[in-house]
């Protein structure tokens, strides 16, 4: 892999370290809101992946779809269970940060319990690739 390209990937890495954090601060937080626990958690997945492309050597689009990101690793069982899974967490990349009279988007703790919990399963399926 190019110096470039490694460094770039560190840096994504880097940045889904931060919002992992973020999720576990709230997740130990019971009174913290769950809209920015699902919010941190696709961020984390999304940063993760992009990496993990870079370090394919392929170049992730500007997106925030994890469905799109996660369609251009290659395919196997593993991949088809990470498509799978970030179907979860798909509606958590913008709607859940911005009031919206149709949408409505307020996770409940459960949602964003398994929001948590899809995300950590997807970066260990992710790091078996």
């Amino acid at each position: 892999m190019r110096s470039d390209v490694a460094a770039y990937a560190e840096a994504f890495r880097k940045k889904a370290d931060e919002d992992l954090e973020s999720m576990e601060l709230y997740r130990m937080n019971e009174y913290a809101p769950y809209g920015p626990m699902c919010f941190h958690s696709q961020q984390y997945v999304e940063k993760c992946l992009k990496a993990k492309l870079l370090e394919m050597e392929i170049l992730p689009p500007k997106t925030h779809t994890l469905l799109t990101l996660s369609r251009l690793l290659p395919p196997s069982d593993i991949c088809e269970i990470i498509l799978n899974k970030v179907t979860v967490l798909e509606p958590y990349a913008v709607d859940v940060r911005y009031p919206d009279m149709l949408l409505n988007i307020t996770p409940t703790e459960e949602e964003a319990v398994e929001a948590y919990e899809t995300a950590k399963e997807i970066i260990k399926l992710l790091d078996g690739i």
